[in-house]
């Protein structure tokens, strides 16, 4: 396993942990269907509720492209999951919400979907000891400040 290279490791244990997360959340019969990234999307405007969030901070939070977030987006409002409108203050700029009913369904299950997170982590981290995992985490985030411009 030493003969790797780190990048496409990481890439394989996203795209794992991505499968995972998708095929437990369509299992789910008593939430509406979702992706991990629209999951994740819903879970940021759920829980920064009181702050304005433009489509554009979208691609920062989440390190993806702007074409993805506009597929993200897109997909959520034609769902009714979101609304999406320009804000008052420049029109350029488009504010992204939750519908009331997509908040509703987000905070009562919203221990579902974490527990969903804590299996798939808990599954990732299998033979870790609690100090590994937080080496981990440490690692990853310097890794990430390190890539980020």
């Amino acid at each position: 396993m030493n003969n790797f290279q780190l990048g496409p490791l990481i890439k394989a244990v996203n795209t794992l942990f991505e499968r995972e997360l998708d095929n437990q959340l369509s299992a789910r019969t008593d939430v509406p269907s979702l992706t991990g990234a629209q999951a994740r999307l819903l879970g940021y405007l759920l829980t920064h509720a009181e702050t304005i969030v433009y489509q554009r901070d979208l691609e920062n939070i989440f390190h993806l492209s702007r074409p993805t977030i506009n597929g993200l987006v897109k997909r959520l409002r034609e769902n009714n999951f979101i609304t999406v409108f320009p804000s008052s203050e420049d029109k350029r700029f488009k504010q992204v919400q939750l519908t009331k009913t997509t908040r509703e369904q987000m905070e009562a299950h919203q221990k579902d979907f974490e527990n969903i997170f804590v299996r798939i982590e808990g599954q990732m981290t299998k033979g870790m000891t609690e100090n590994d995992v937080e080496t981990f985490r440490t690692l990853l985030g310097i890794c990430l400040k390190n890539l980020q411009k």
